[in-house]
C-alpha cells in the first residue's frame, strides 16, 4: 500500500514509518502541503492535525488522488467531516500496524467488488453488442419478421 504522511513531527514520522515498514507499505513523507508532489496518488493519506485544516484538505483533494485518510490528532482535537479514519495520540505501534492492515483489506474488498461490478456490467452489455454484430442474411431476416 502506499502511504502519504503530511507531517512534521519526526517523533509521529518515526512512528508511521516504522509501523509501515512491518507491513511492507511504502511511505512517502510530506512536513507541508507545499512539498506534496501534485498528480501523486496513493492509497492512503495520514495527517497529522497539526497540519490538518479544511483548506489543506481541499488543496490535497486537488493535488493529489488518494482512496483513503486517517487523521492522526490529540484527545482534545475533533475528527472532522470528510475524515474516513482516526486515531488518537499517544498511540502505539501495534495499534496503527493493526489499522494498517485493516485499511489495506477493505481497500482490497473495495477493489474486489469493483472487479465484480465491472464483470457483471461487461457480461450484461456483451449480448447488445453481439446483437449489433449481425451479418447481411440475419439483417433481412430480421427486417423480413417486422
Amino acid at each position: 500500500m502506499k502511504i502519504l504522511l503530511l507531517n512534521d513531527n519526526p517523533v509521529v514520522t518515526k512512528l508511521v514509518t516504522l509501523s509501515a515498514k512491518k507491513v511492507n507499505d511504502e511511505v512517502e513523507s510530506a512536513s507541508s502541503i507545499e512539498e506534496v508532489q501534485e498528480g501523486m496518488s496513493c492509497d492512503l493519506c495520514i495527517v497529522d492535525d497539526h497540519l490538518y485544516s479544511e483548506e489543506n484538505a481541499e488543496e490535497l483533494k486537488r493535488k493529489i488522488q488518494c482512496k483513503e485518510m486517517l487523521l492522526i490528532h490529540s484527545k482534545e482535537s475533533e475528527v472532522p467531516d470528510g475524515v474516513s479514519r482516526s486515531i488518537t495520540k499517544p498511540f502505539l505501534p501495534t495499534e496503527l500496524v493493526e489499522m494498517l492492515v485493516q485499511i489495506e483489506k477493505d481497500l482490497s474488498s473495495m477493489k474486489e467488488r469493483d472487479k465484480e461490478e465491472h464483470s457483471e456490467t461487461a457480461l450484461l452489455e456483451e449480448p447488445a453488442e453481439e446483437m449489433l454484430q449481425l451479418d447481411e442474411d440475419e439483417k433481412l431476416e430480421l427486417d423480413e419478421e417486422l
